[in-house]
């Protein structure tokens, strides 16, 4: 699970969710550290799973929870604008402002998932792991012409 790239298996799971119209999403494992320390992995036969790095004195989160961390605000930001537009539709503000911002919520998770391999799931791949970033600024930015 370590190899996994953060990017592309967890934070990018709230943008496919999106563009499926999923209104939910989900990790199997949260606790599975395979039953050794997630600070010393060699000695498990399998796994750890766990985003977390789990021990009796606490839970540090790890590369892997951040970007789930990142994947809801993502998600969220992204219903944040949905619900942005229909009541500036509503209320008959400035309509360029929202057909601008229908226009980048209709392509976002598109142009997301669509950079060169973000569909690569280990961490060793190459890829442009600010996209998100860079159109979460964009779906922000919308958000704050539309209030």
């Amino acid at each position: 699970m370590r190899a996994l790239d953060p990017y592309s298996y967890y934070r990018l799971q709230a943008w496919h969710c999106w563009q499926l119209g999923a209104a939910g999403s989900s990790f199997w494992s949260f606790s599975d550290n395979s039953g050794v320390s997630c600070w010393n992995e060699y000695l498990a036969a399998g796994g750890p799973f766990s985003p977390l790095f789990l021990d009796p004195q606490g839970v540090t989160a790890g590369k892997q929870m951040e970007a789930i961390r990142e994947s809801v605000e993502d998600y969220e930001t992204l219903a944040m604008l949905r619900q942005a537009i229909e009541h500036a539709r509503a209320a008959g503000r400035n309509a360029a402002a929202v057909r601008r911002a229908e226009t980048l919520l209709a392509g976002a998770a598109d142009e997301v998932l669509t950079a060169p391999n973000a569909d690569k799931l280990l961490w060793k791949d190459p890829k442009d792991r600010t996209r998100a970033d860079v159109v979460r600024a964009r779906l922000l930015e919308a958000l704050s012409t539309l209030e």
